[in-house]
Order: structure tokens, then sequence, then C-alpha cells
């Protein structure tokens, strides 16, 4: 409608107001297809965002999400882009929010066997960058290669290594969530303890980005296995396997 057109059109105007650089928000063609539309997913929808949201910070996705709000306008969070269901579709216009500049391992405990990350950051890359670091801790769940964190905690991913290691619920410590009305909120603190209140993170891992846009994780690493090897099975029928 004409209505929702205006309040698209002035929420963007204020997005790159708000952030001091035009470059915040696209609007594309090529770009709004990219983050509406994917040739290898199972549903695509002729709707397309309106605008892309290029983040920089935690504070610079509050605002975003705030002016979102006060104009009414849907935010739909984008990391990897990778998924086969439609998650990042945008059946009701709004502003997809591209983490493509959060991208960074911001703290990293290896006594503790934890990392703090932002979600644009590649499960394949962070390992690739533990195993420089020798320190011979890996994160163990691995769904599809271009998969990232951010978009791993949306969907509560699994993989290959999920029979022996779980699934994301398992590893992560915490969030770092700003709320649909930019309210910046943490699911936990650090310590682990398990009698702390609301269990947020079993709330928000898994939400497909409903709840709120996951700017920083905490994860929980792994021991890198001392031997492993790959063994192929054949069994005479789907029944017998």
């Amino acid at each position: 409608s004409f209505k929702q057109r205006l309040m698209e059109t002035k929420a963007i105007k204020e997005i790159r107001l708000a952030t001091g650089d035009e470059d915040t928000i696209s609007t594309d063609p090529e770009d709004l297809k990219a983050h509406g539309y994917s040739e290898w997913s199972s549903t695509n929808i002729t709707a397309l965002p309106v605008g892309v949201a290029y983040p920089k910070t935690t504070s610079e996705v509050s605002k975003i999400a705030a002016i979102c709000s006060k104009y009414r306008v849907p935010i739909i969070p984008f990391s990897g882009g990778s998924s086969l269901e439609g998650n990042f579709s945008a059946p009701y216009g709004g502003v997809s929010v591209d983490f493509a500049y959060m991208d960074k391992i911001l703290q990293f405990h290896e006594e503790d066997m934890d990392i703090v990350v932002q979600p644009s950051v590649s499960w394949m890359e962070l390992n690739e960058e533990l195993a420089k670091r020798q320190s011979g801790l890996f994160f163990p769940v691995d769904p599809g290669p271009s998969a990232k964190i951010g978009g791993m905690v949306g969907t509560n991913c699994s993989g290959t290594n999920a029979v022996r290691y779980g699934t994301m619920k398992d590893w992560v410590i915490n969030l770092t969530v700003v709320l649909a009305d930019g309210t910046i909120i943490k699911t936990k603190r650090r310590p682990r303890k398990t009698s702390a209140g609301y269990n947020l993170n079993s709330l928000f891992v898994g939400s497909e980005g409903t709840l709120g846009l996951v700017t920083e994780i905490t994860l929980k690493l792994a021991v890198v296995p001392q031997e492993f090897s790959v063994a192929v099975v054949t069994f005479p029928s789907i029944r017998d396997a």
C-alpha cells in the first residue's frame, strides 16, 4: 500500500541519518534480490526486502531496529544466506539486516575453552583460526560449509557431528541480542551456572530471527580428538541400516 511504502521510505532515510553513513542501507535491486531470493531454497516468494542494512556494531543494529519498530517496518536478519528453507525471505517487504561487516572474533578464552564471536563468523574459518593458533580446540557443530554462526544460532543447526557432539543449542553459552524495539539484552553471563534464572539461550537458539537479532555469541569449544577416521559401511537395505 502507499502508506506502507511511505513508512519504508521514511525508515530508510532515518537509518542513514542515525548511522551517519549513506552506505549503511542499500536499495540496489540486485542487492534486494540477493537478500530475498535464493536459487537453492525450497521456498521462494515474490516479495523482496525494500532495503538491505549493513551494520558494523551492536549499537547500529539497535538504532536500525528502533527506527524500523517506530515505522512498523519488518526486519529480517541475514548472515550466510545458505538456508534451504527460505529462512531469510521477506514476505512483507521490510529491511534485511546483513551482518557482513560483523565478522570478527572478539575474545578467546583458551583456558576456559570458550570464544566470543560476531554473527558473520564462518564456522569453518573459526576452526581454521583455532588450528592456526595451535589451541588444540575446535568448534564441533558442522552444517553446510558456507554457514555462519548467526544463522546457526537462528536455526539451532546440526550436522554430521551431531550424534557425537549435539546441536547448536548445546554449544551456546550466551548471546547479545537486539530486540525488535532496539533494546540490547544479554541472555546469560559467562560463568556456567545452571540455576541462574530464565533459560533465555534456549528461547533464542532456534527462534529463526523472530525474537531478536543476535549480534554477539559466546561459544563453548571442544578438544580436538587425538585420532579420527572416516569409515564407509554398506547395508543390504535401508531397513537393515
